[in-house]
């Protein structure tokens, strides 16, 4: 009598555990809210360097010259410039992270989410944009 083959363990019987996607959510989360306060930061520095011709005529944006600028307006945007790039840079491994959760369904729902906002993350320098300019006419 012919022996039966053994059957292999099957992976998708293992409970995978959902913490990648956790992860890779909670990164893109924070990153994207931090660049939005340091866009912010970026245009309000820019825009009170400028004054109030910075979105009317005048030259506008020509007028801008880091020059100008006083220590305290250059130390913020130093410091929203540097943020600019961290929360860039970490939003981008957390965009990866809930790619990887999502396609080994490791926390596939967050992964979902962190997808779809690390997305839409970039549109928050332009609502800052929107926000500073409304603000300043």
């Amino acid at each position: 009598m012919a022996q039966p083959y053994a059957t292999a363990p099957s992976s998708q019987s293992a409970k995978k555990s959902p913490v990648l996607g956790i992860l890779g959510l909670g990164i893109v989360a924070i990153c994207a809210v931090i660049f939005f306060l340091c866009s912010m930061s970026l245009y309000n520095v820019i825009f009170e360097s400028v004054g109030s011709d910075a979105v009317g005529s005048n030259g506008g944006w020509l007028n801008f010259n880091t020059d100008s600028m006083t220590a305290s307006q250059m130390e913020n945007l130093t410091i929203a410039t540097v943020g600019l790039l961290i929360t860039t840079v970490l939003g981008i491994v957390g965009l990866v992270l809930s790619i990887i959760a999502t396609a080994k369904n490791m926390g596939r729902p967050p992964g979902i989410v962190g997808i779809i906002l690390g997305i839409l993350a970039p549109g928050g320098f332009f609502l800052a944009a929107i926000i500073a300019v409304s603000s300043y006419t």
